[in-house]
């Protein structure tokens, strides 16, 4: 379900709706079911999206499909051919593409939530797909055969078949729009990586901030696991204190990140949206880029986008430990040859 802000929902309010079922013999689990259906109601009557305002007509219609999910199950495979329209009843899916020909490593380029839709692309098609679809978390999808079922749909239904077609161009220019943004920021990323100098930890300053730019954050934090105390992790860089590499200890629970200590710590406010990116070097998750926002969300592009920014920092930690392994060798051969 998507996050909705309280004051969007301000003139609602549950219990004053209740006060006339609550009794000494009312059953609470009635009562629950009672509050679910106004919020339900509540919900539906402030949003725009047209799904979710007819999720439940396209559930009760004979041409449409329901098929439940378990978590990390494949709807379908990249390659194979379907042709079906998807709406999302429940739950979260991602989209993702593999990487290798061997179909061991996948990028996600999505995630689609709760009243999206997928599979447009199969009108008057049935070309196979390119990218594969993965349950999240235990998901409910509604899908109707867009070349047998869709004709008979539009048939019974024009009038709501045309505002369902306006509501998939609208939202599939969106869609568009989405993906040219990572791949321009993806682009200008990948050009100043090639076009850096030198590679040490000032050429990883101007990246982080150059990541900041881009992603239109207010702040941004960069931290690592200590490489020799167990369950600490050190704040290397803050985008707030200029020009300068930290070294400011954290203390965590069993090894695991403590985003309150780190609240504390950098005297960060809890209410600021964050998205926290973990970067991946061969096995290890020893470093983290969290980037913040003190009065506006981040949309799901934007956080698939950090995401993606935060795996090409990789490249450019993995090059300054390297550099540093070399020059310790370096100098022990140097220390040896004095001896």
């Amino acid at each position: 379900m998507e996050k909705i802000k309280n004051k969007e929902i301000s003139n609602i309010n549950i219990f004053d709706e209740l006060k006339t079922e609550v009794g000494k013999n009312l059953d609470k689990k009635e009562l629950n079911k009672k509050k679910l259906s106004i919020l339900k109601d509540a919900i539906i009557n402030k949003s725009d999206n047209f799904i979710l305002k007819n999720i439940d007509f396209f559930e009760k219609n004979k041409l449409f499909q329901e098929k439940q999910l378990k978590k990390w199950e494949i709807l379908f495979d990249e390659w194979r051919v379907d042709t079906n329209l998807y709406i999302i009843k429940s739950g979260r899916l991602s989209v993702q593409k593999y990487t290798d020909t061997k179909k061991t490593n996948s990028k996600e380029l999505a995630i689609l939530q709760t009243w999206d839709f997928f599979g447009e692309w199969n009108f008057k098609n049935d070309l196979a797909k390119k990218t594969k679809i993965v349950a999240l978390e235990n998901s409910n999808v509604l899908s109707i055969e867009w070349q047998k079922d869709l004709k008979n749909f539009i048939r019974e239904n024009p009038e709501i078949w045309t505002e369902l077609l306006f509501h998939i161009i609208d939202k599939t220019n969106n869609r568009l729009n989405e993906t040219n943004a990572q791949i321009a920021i993806n682009y200008e990323i990948d050009t100043t990586i090639r076009e850096l100098k030198e590679i040490n930890q000032n050429s990883l300053i101007n990246l982080i901030d150059k990541i900041k730019s881009l992603i239109n954050a207010d702040y941004v934090v960069f931290i690592e696991k200590h490489n020799i105390v167990k369950n600490y992790f050190t704040i290397k860089y803050d985008s707030r204190i200029i020009w300068k590499f930290l070294n400011i200890w954290i203390e965590s629970e069993n090894g695991i990140f403590n985003l309150a200590n780190l609240y504390k710590t950098a005297n960060i406010d809890e209410k600021d949206e964050i998205t926290i990116n973990k970067i991946n070097i061969w096995w290890d998750d020893l470093w983290f880029l969290i980037i913040w926002r003190e009065f506006r969300t981040f949309s799901n592009n934007e956080k698939i986008i950090s995401k993606s920014i935060a795996n090409s920092l990789s490249w450019i930690i993995k090059q300054i430990n390297l550099n540093k392994e070399e020059k310790e060798i370096e100098n022990l051969k140097k220390a040896k040859m004095e001896y």
